[in-house]
């Protein structure tokens, strides 16, 4: 063959290959609110949402329900909210109703929300103990007695937020539901705020995998609001 026509010929292949790729890359979507004035972008996983139809309200009794914390974005299972149907599966972003008119940049905020105390559930989530216990309820681990109880800890830090985890135990009318939970505490654009992510779960291998999640969503979350020079 020519080695121009086989220069040419490689040349389409690898245009072809990238174009593939390229459509074959999931497209990041994201949604903006507003928080005293400033605009916050933030990243939507995938598998999650913004909440539509009947899960709007839904959303609103979630957030009518926390009387500390002003919700701006609910962030729901997409399967879920097409089957009409409900799931642990979602991600609260917050803000504490105190905090709204202060501002602190995210050293600042983590400097006084200080070290991360000793707690049995930060031991149980250290990756050399997690696999024996992954299938024990927290109560078990804990060494607990009875049903499950609402039990959330800060379990870890870094240079991005601070970390609290869990199990949350909800009552509606004569049923109970457990699910995990984690809440990473960030300032962006000196505005502190939380982004919670939920799932089903009492086990410390479901809490590790909710932390995991708001570790990665509170990294893109940063770096899609850079802070201005």
């Amino acid at each position: 063959m020519n080695w121009r026509i086989r220069t040419a010929a490689l040349a389409a292949v690898g245009a072809m290959l990238t174009s593939a790729a390229a459509a074959a890359a999931p497209s990041e979507r994201f949604v903006t609110f507003n928080v005293m004035g400033d605009d916050i972008r933030t990243p939507i996983p995938d598998g999650l949402c913004e909440v539509r139809d009947r899960y709007v309200a839904l959303a609103q009794m979630l957030a009518a329900g926390d009387e500390q914390n002003l919700t701006f974005m609910t962030l729901y299972d997409c399967a879920a909210m097409d089957r009409g149907e409900s799931s642990a599966n979602y991600i609260l972003i917050k803000a504490p109703r105190t905090s709204l008119r202060v501002r602190v940049e995210r050293p600042e905020l983590l400097e006084m929300m200080g070290a991360i105390p000793p707690s049995e559930l930060a031991a149980v989530l250290d990756g050399d103990t997690i696999d024996a216990s992954a299938n024990k309820s927290l109560n078990e681990v804990l060494g607990l007695e009875g049903e499950i109880k609402s039990n959330i800890q800060p379990v870890d830090r870094d240079t991005s937020g601070y970390y609290l985890a869990g199990v949350l135990k909800m009552q509606v009318g004569e049923q109970a539901h457990t699910s995990v939970v984690a809440v990473a505490i960030t300032s962006i654009k000196g505005h502190v705020l939380s982004y919670n992510v939920y799932n089903d779960g009492d086990k410390p291998a479901d809490i590790a995998a909710v932390l995991n999640r708001a570790r990665t969503g509170l990294s893109g979350w940063i770096a899609a609001n850079p802070t201005a020079p």
